[in-house]
């Protein structure tokens, strides 16, 4: 395989933007192992898995996490597909370590919402190396996947994590965390990026940049996606106040500890795996 999976002007894209849409780097066979992996995880959630739309909204909004050991398809794509070598050669990294998958599967009609929000401060994770790929496993209308606001991991600032779903209030309280902008209430003021995306196709963002999850506006079609976290050379393990999401605490890590082992297996480069 070669060296670059994508090309000198996606990877200046990212790390101008923060953000970059990539077109077919998953062949059918990735995304068909995906769909089988979220069905299976459908079938077998997780303690942290399930449904997160109450009984009396539409839709139904699933959810889980931090699950791919047990899940075949799952273990397959982190140490197959071409997602290590992608986010290393856009983070400008020698290597990629997966940190923490998530499945979202959003059924037609459903409301919910992910509020305007980072990534890196919901996890103990410090360094630059640091990113997520979102890939749909269906065709997704921009109005119905992701929004993102292009340049803001350079802003310098850490918003303070948010409830996914209620009154979206702070989660916890660090002293040099603040609120998130309202970006919805002055779109323009913003580099807002969005994009119509089929099967095959994913979004890889730097986990500082701000974004948003919007509802499934299709009263037919599904909204399944597969998001990834990964971390490259330069990340560390970080030690923060308040309660983290999963996997936190890490066992045996002190903080600034590189990551290691197999909880966080190296995807990139490639690992002989055992006969």
């Amino acid at each position: 395989m070669a060296d670059n999976v994508v090309t000198p002007e996606e990877i200046e894209t990212y790390q101008k933007d923060g953000i970059v849409c990539l077109r077919g780097v998953f062949d059918p066979h990735w995304v068909d192992t995906v769909a089988r992996g979220i069905q299976n995880n459908m079938e077998n959630p997780g303690p942290r898995g399930g449904s997160l739309t109450p009984e009396d909204e539409p839709g139904d909004y699933f959810k889980d996490a931090n699950v791919w050991p047990r899940i075949p398809e799952y273990v397959d794509y982190v140490q197959q597909s071409p997602a290590g070598q992608i986010v290393a050669n856009l983070m400008k990294s020698e290597t990629a370590r997966l940190f923490i998958e998530t499945t979202f599967v959003k059924e037609p009609g459903t409301r919910e919402v992910a509020p305007w929000h980072q990534d890196l401060p919901y996890v103990c994770i410090d360094g630059d190396h640091v990113c997520s790929i979102w890939m749909p496993i269906d065709p997704v209308k921009k109005e119905s996947g992701m929004a993102f606001v292009g340049g803001s991991h350079k802003w310098g600032k850490w918003y303070s994590p948010r409830n996914f779903f209620g009154k979206n209030e702070e989660r916890k309280f660090e002293e040099d965390f603040e609120m998130a902008p309202d970006i919805d209430a002055s779109p323009d003021e913003y580099e807002l990026r969005a994009w119509d995306m089929e099967p095959g196709d994913c979004v890889v963002f730097h986990m500082l940049t701000l974004h948003a999850s919007r509802p499934n506006h299709s009263d037919t079609a599904r909204r399944r996606a597969f998001s990834t976290r990964w971390v490259g050379d330069d990340a560390r393990y970080a030690i923060r106040k308040g309660m983290m999401s999963a996997p936190y605490p890490i066992e045996g890590y002190e903080a600034g500890d590189p990551f290691h082992g197999e909880q966080f297996p190296q995807a990139w480069p490639r690992v002989s795996q055992p006969s």
